[in-house]
């Protein structure tokens, strides 16, 4: 037992190894390490929000709510598990829920602008793109350079209808040929009613096949409601 002992705490602190994979940007490493810590301690809450918080980045979000679930029975008053649940149940398309948590996050001490890009996300589904803008312009005057919450103010700018504007906040990344920012644009020329642009910019950027697939949706997109574009 006593050599057991020695091997562990000779190996590497994984937690600080996963830590190091976020601030990298490589989370499918994180989510990796945070599972070995899980194996060894399975109520481990920095691993379970940790984990929580890669799987959403990497797009899992039933993973990710699964963490945050398990990091919820062992401290139901957390901050960082509220806001964690928030941010996957928005991009579940679940705003009333997140919106709900958010709340609850920032009361119990989560600083707003950590979770404001994903509030104006909920805000967005709920058909409330001005309330949507202010959460996305706090998250960036927190964080300037985040390309995914700049790119959701650009499309709710569209949804409010202020095409030029979207067109100004998506410039930086379109001068850098971002292919997000470039399928972006053909959503907010869509959502404007120029149906004829959006597809020559789907083109640009997507296979002939997809581009083709996507103009019936082009034509629809600017007689929906604000939610729904958002969805």
């Amino acid at each position: 037992a006593r050599h057991r002992c020695l091997l562990e705490l000779s190996e590497p602190d994984q937690l600080s190894l996963a830590r190091a994979a976020v601030a990298r940007g490589d989370n499918a490493e994180a989510l990796s390490r945070y599972v070995r810590v899980l194996t060894a301690r399975p109520r481990d809450l920095d691993a379970l929000v940790g984990a929580g918080n890669a799987a959403v980045e990497l797009g899992d979000f039933s993973a990710g709510l699964a963490f945050f679930g398990r990091a919820e029975e062992v401290d139901s008053h957390n901050g960082r598990v509220k806001a964690g649940l928030a941010s996957a149940l928005a991009q579940t398309e679940q705003p009333g829920a997140a919106l709900k948590l958010f709340d609850e996050a920032v009361a119990l001490g989560v600083p707003e602008a950590e979770i404001a890009g994903d509030r104006g996300l909920a805000w967005d589904l709920r058909g409330n793109p001005r309330r949507a803008q202010r959460d996305y312009a706090m998250a960036l005057a927190n964080k300037p350079n985040d390309h995914e919450v700049t790119l959701r103010l650009a499309l709710s700018q569209a949804i409010s209808g202020d095409r030029d504007t979207a067109m100004r906040t998506l410039e930086p990344w379109l001068r850098k040929q971002d292919q997000g920012a470039w399928r972006t644009r053909a959503f907010i020329l869509a959502m404007t009613g120029d149906t004829k642009g959006a597809s020559q910019a789907a083109s640009a950027v997507l296979p002939a096949a997809q581009a083709n697939a996507m103009a019936p949706f082009f034509a629809r997109l600017a007689s929906l409601n604000p939610a729904q574009k958002a969805l």
